[in-house]
């Protein structure tokens, strides 16, 4: 703060906050090569109440579909583009969207990335 006192009170002219923020920079949309998704659970985590060694159970039946997902990151498809058919990489998954992240080149040349829906991919 920087002012004056003056009769009538505390006159100021003029108030410097500062603040430090610190982050990871990536790409928009890109994870980074090393990136691993989280995946949410509605599991309880370990209280004093139940024992300490005890881990989600990611075998049960809110991760059934981990293991049966279709398509693999890395996996190559073709991408169906308003009947335009082009050739595309999964980079991604959305699991609560149930949407693949796509890397394509689009008929301008232009590399794109997108989610798009299981029913627009098909093997290659």
């Amino acid at each position: 703060e920087n002012g004056k006192t003056s009769s009538q009170g505390n006159i100021i002219n003029s108030v410097t906050i500062t603040a430090v923020v610190s982050a990871d920079i990536i790409e928009y949309g890109t994870p980074p090569e090393n990136h691993e998704p989280i995946v949410q659970s509605a599991k309880l985590l370990p209280t004093d109440n139940n024992s300490s060694s005890v881990l989600p159970d990611f075998t049960g039946p809110d991760f059934t579909g981990l293991n049966d997902l279709k398509y693999q990151v890395g996996d190559l498809v073709i991408y169906d583009n308003s009947g335009i058919k082009c050739e595309a990489e999964i980079i991604d998954h959305d699991f609560i969207r149930e949407k693949y992240r796509i890397k394509y080149t689009s008929t301008s040349g232009k590399i794109k990335r997108k989610y798009v829906s299981v029913l627009l991919l098909s093997q290659p």
